[in-house]
C-alpha cells in the first residue's frame, strides 16, 4: 500500500489512458511516501498533468518551483518550453529548449532529437533534418524521428513556391518517408503513422478532410492522453459540419477532461442549436475561462447571454473577444445585435 512507485506506475497508466484526474490522484499519494530529494520526478508529472487539463498556472508554478531548486532539471526545462509554446512565446520556447539541450548527453537520442526542435524554430530545416536522419539511419524503426522528418518536409513544401518542388517534397512523403514508417511498424494504427498520414492528407485538398479527420481519430485512440490530436479531430468535425461525430468526439474528451475548451465550446454551440440556453451557457463559460479561449466561445457565450437577455456580460464578453481578434466579422455582428437589444 505504501509503495511509491507502485503509485507511479498506476498514475502513468491512468495518464496513458486520457485519465488525467486519477493520475494526479496517484501522483499526489507517492509524493507523501518518497523523501524530498526524490520528489522532483514526480512534480514533473504533475504540472504535465496539470498543463494537459490546461491548468497552466498550476503548471508553471511547480516547474518554476522545481528549477528554483535544480536550475538544470530537466523535464522542468521541457515543461516550460512547452507552456511557452502555448503562450505563442516561440523565443522563450527555444531558450528553454536550449538549456535543456545542455542537461542531456550530447551523443544521446534525446539531445538530437531537441537539436533538431532548436534548428526547427530556427527555421534552420536542413540541419533539422541532417540530425534527425543520423536517428533514422541508426534505428530504422524510430518512428517519432520518421515523424518528424515528415513534418519539416511539409513545412518546406508549405514554404515552397514552385510547382516542381512542391511536388518533389510531397512525394518525398507519400512515396518514402510515410511507406517506411508502415514498414518499420507492427501496428498500423500507431500514433506516428497515422499523424503523419493525417497532416498529409490536410495538405492534398478537401476532398481529403474526411479521410484526415479518420487518420487523426486514429490517432487519438492511439494516445488519449494527446489533448492537441484530440482538437485536430474536432476541429475537422467542425468544418465538415459533421454534428454527430463531433458530439462524440467532444463527450469522449469531456470524459478525460471536463475543462477541454474546444470540446466545451463544441457542445455549448450544439446546445444553442438546440434552444438549451443555461446547458450551452455551462459549455461556454467553462470555454471561455480556458487559458487562451476559443474565439468563437466568446462570441457564443455572447450569443447565449444576449438571448437571455443578460445585455451588459454579452457585450462585456463580445469586447473581450474583439480585443484578440478585432477584425472578426462575426464579432462584430454579435456586438451590433446587443447594442441594438440594448437600444
Amino acid at each position: 500500500i505504501r509503495n511509491p512507485d507502485m503509485f507511479v506506475r498506476l498514475g502513468f497508466a491512468w495518464a496513458r489512458s486520457g485519465r488525467p484526474g486519477d493520475a494526479l490522484a496517484q501522483i499526489r499519494r507517492a509524493i507523501d511516501f518518497v523523501p524530498t530529494e526524490k520528489q522532483a520526478t514526480l512534480l514533473n508529472m504533475m504540472a504535465a498533468l496539470y498543463a494537459n487539463e490546461n491548468a497552466q498556472s498550476k503548471s508553471k508554478k511547480i516547474y518554476e518551483s522545481i528549477l528554483a531548486q535544480d536550475a538544470n532539471n530537466h523535464d522542468a526545462l521541457i515543461g516550460m518550453m512547452r507552456l511557452r509554446l502555448l503562450d505563442g512565446d516561440t523565443e522563450g520556447a527555444r531558450k528553454y529548449l536550449e538549456r535543456a539541450v545542455k542537461t542531456s548527453p550530447p551523443e544521446g537520442r534525446r539531445a538530437r532529437i531537441e537539436l533538431a526542435m532548436v534548428a526547427m524554430m530556427k527555421n534552420d530545416l536542413e540541419e533539422a533534418k541532417r540530425l534527425l536522419r543520423t536517428l533514422t539511419d541508426s534505428d530504422a524503426k524510430d518512428l517519432q524521428a520518421w515523424s518528424l522528418v515528415a513534418a519539416i518536409t511539409m513545412q518546406q513544401w508549405d514554404a515552397a513556391k514552385d510547382k516542381a518542388a512542391k511536388d518533389k517534397l510531397l512525394a518525398d512523403i507519400k512515396d518514402r518517408i510515410l511507406p517506411e514508417m508502415e514498414r518499420q511498424t507492427t501496428n498500423p494504427y500507431d500514433y506516428y503513422v497515422q499523424t503523419t498520414k493525417a497532416f498529409l492528407l490536410m495538405r492534398q485538398g478537401e476532398s481529403k478532410r474526411r479521410e484526415a479527420r479518420d487518420a487523426f481519430e486514429a490517432a487519438a485512440r492511439a494516445r488519449p492522453d494527446s489533448p492537441v490530436t484530440q482538437d485536430l479531430v474536432l476541429g475537422l468535425d467542425i468544418s465538415l459540419d459533421d454534428r454527430a461525430s463531433a458530439e462524440r468526439h467532444a463527450r469522449e474528451a469531456l470524459r478525460r477532461n471536463r475543462n477541454a475548451p474546444l470540446a466545451n465550446y463544441v457542445m455549448g454551440s450544439l446546445a444553442i442549436r438546440r434552444g438549451q440556453y443555461r446547458t450551452a451557457e455551462s459549455f461556454l463559460r467553462r470555454a471561455a475561462e480556458a487559458p487562451q479561449p476559443n474565439i468563437l466561445a466568446l462570441n457564443d457565450l455572447a450569443e447565449v447571454l444576449r438571448r437571455t437577455e443578460r445585455l451588459p456580460e454579452a457585450e462585456e464578453q463580445v469586447r473581450k473577444a474583439l480585443e484578440k481578434a478585432p477584425n472578426f466579422y462575426i464579432l462584430h455582428q454579435t456586438l451590433g445585435e446587443i447594442l441594438m437589444d440594448a437600444d
